[in-house]
């Protein structure tokens, strides 16, 4: 109780947002630009979202949500979380969807795609390229992954021009 009633403050204060960066959101040091940008989002945030949200993202049980997630899903952890643990990652999400894969990012913190963007397009090209049609298969029965196989290609496409885009790559 006395770790949620300390977090409503965590992001008053670029002072206070500073040192959560630095002491439990990354791993690794930030470029300036991405601090910054992490600094003046956090600032932004209305004040009524920063207090309720220690109180109430913490204690929501998605549990049921989740499990019925009925595609290929890749879970990436931050090897060097300090948010959540790899043996909760396990148990609430990869434990709860059939044939997630689980991919670790070594050294990496609770930002991924500020810390290690170039690993964390690998891990996703990897998994639409590779393992979705493996997932598909173990899912879906060889009739039904094949009715689905057109759909799959469109959000292969769609998904890696964005995620190009979401970090840079043009």
């Amino acid at each position: 109780r006395e770790m949620l009633e300390s977090m409503v403050h965590l992001y008053d204060t670029r002072q206070a947002i500073e040192g959560a960066i630095d002491q439990a959101l990354v791993a690794k040091p930030l470029n300036q630009a991405d601090r910054e940008q992490v600094i003046a989002d956090s600032l932004r945030g209305a004040p009524q979202a920063k207090a309720a949200w220690p109180q109430s993202s913490g204690l929501e049980d998605i549990r049921a949500l989740v499990e019925l997630i009925d595609v290929p899903t890749l879970a990436i952890y931050g090897g060097s979380d300090h948010i959540h643990t790899m043996e909760s990652i396990k148990s609430e999400l990869v434990s709860r969807i059939p044939g997630t894969v689980l991919e670790i990012l070594p050294g990496t913190g609770h930002l991924p795609p500020l810390e290690s963007p170039t690993e964390l397009v690998q891990l996703i090209e990897r998994f639409v390229a590779g393992g979705l049609d493996e997932h598909l298969h173990a899912l879906l029965s060889t009739e039904e992954a094949e009715r689905h196989q057109p759909k799959v290609r469109t959000t292969k496409a769609y998904n890696r021009r964005d995620l190009e885009k979401s970090v840079g790559y043009s």
